[in-house]
């Protein structure tokens, strides 16, 4: 991870050490959904970015999200928000038959009309809605594809998917859309066998795309503007299995990198002395500390609106 070494020598990475919480749980899916949805204790089905967006949105309607997927993840779902979802430029295009002035086709404008009448209010509601909907996604679809076409850059980013999809993440930054959050991910990490190459060569491609990520938005001046936070749903067990690979395990490190970071090491890392029963370190950081510092003190949020209780913040900014 040289690259994240050299921007961490210049106070721009924080690095969050045994980040996790009370009672961890080792399955992949429940354990995602617990740091997705930051809640630990009672099953929720709004994401904890989702509740951001809820709150957020009802003040300022320009702020918004976007996932660079195909599909939505429940951290960026809420009860009336969701972040929009652009998996690449050619797929995220909406190409109607004919555009009226306001967006629609005539096709389906008149389908649209017939199932109005005046006595059907449901109706209408769902009709509105439909109209909303399309026009929002062939306007966000003709900003995004007009930053494409605008979009230079001297960074030179690695050539593979996860780089890809941060460059991506670049040129939305670019656009007039203006995203508050941007959302992705890589996987890979689950190395039950054969781990030490394989973990070697992930950790070197998220830190050379976040490397070359942060050089690109600090060329473009907006790197204080800029704050990249990593997690996972679970770090590795201490000891090795018997196929030179790791079991699931508990506590782990989160990344925080940016222009107004104050960089160094938080949180104490956890005793390889001290272990649980399972053989599984004790986490020392609650991750929904990191959560609030970033929600109060990087997105201007109140963290008990959204994560449901009291947590204490790490001074990082």
């Amino acid at each position: 991870m040289t690259a994240l070494q050299s921007l961490y020598k210049s106070n721009r990475v924080a690095i969050v050490q045994g980040a996790g919480y009370p009672n961890p749980n080792r399955s992949h899916y429940e354990s995602m959904t617990i740091w997705q949805t930051a809640s630990p204790d009672e099953t929720m089905q709004t994401g904890w970015i989702g509740r951001y967006l809820d709150t957020a949105r009802s003040v300022d309607s320009s702020i918004n999200a976007v996932e660079v997927d195909a599909l939505l993840s429940p951290a960026v779902i809420g009860q009336n928000e969701r972040a929009m979802a652009i998996e690449n430029l050619k797929s995220f295009k909406v190409v109607p038959s004919r555009r009226t002035r306001q967006g629609l086709d005539e096709t389906t404008i008149k389908a649209l009309d017939a199932i109005q009448c005046s006595s059907c209010q449901e109706y209408n509601n769902l009709v509105t809605a439909m109209m909303e909907a399309g026009l929002d996604a062939m306007t966000a679809s003709d900003i995004v594809q007009q930053a494409a076409s605008n979009y230079r850059t001297s960074v030179n980013y690695p050539n593979n998917d996860f780089s890809n999809r941060l460059k991506l993440a670049a040129q939305v930054v670019s656009s007039t859309l203006k995203p508050t959050i941007i959302y992705l991910q890589i996987g890979g990490f689950d190395t039950h066998a054969n781990q030490k190459n394989t973990q070697a060569n992930l950790l070197k491609t998220v830190s050379d795309g976040i490397a070359a990520f942060y050089q690109d938005m600090d060329a473009k001046g907006k790197s204080d503007d800029t704050l990249i936070m990593t997690f996972s749903e679970f770090g590795r067990r201490v000891h090795e299995n018997g196929s030179r690979g790791t079991d699931h395990g508990t506590a782990e490190p989160m990344f925080l990198i940016g222009g107004r970071m104050s960089g160094g090491l938080y949180g104490e890392y956890p005793d390889l002395s001290n272990l649980d029963s399972n053989g599984d370190l004790i986490h020392t950081v609650d991750f929904r500390q990191v959560y609030a510092s970033v929600l109060q003190d990087w997105l201007g949020a109140a963290p008990s609106q959204i994560l449901s209780s009291q947590f204490q913040k790490l001074n990082m900014f």
